[in-house]
């Protein structure tokens, strides 16, 4: 299984898109990480 960081930024804005991308990369079969240095 392939493994995804995913920078998580400033999502005022359209805070369902980092959402959408994290459940798109699981049915790809990725698992999803949030590296706590990474964010905003």
């Amino acid at each position: 299984m392939p493994r995804v960081g995913l920078l998580i930024t400033c999502d005022a804005l359209y805070p369902e898109t980092p959402r959408a991308v994290v459940r798109f990369l699981e049915r790809l079969g990725c698992e999803v990480g949030f590296p706590a240095a990474w964010t905003c």
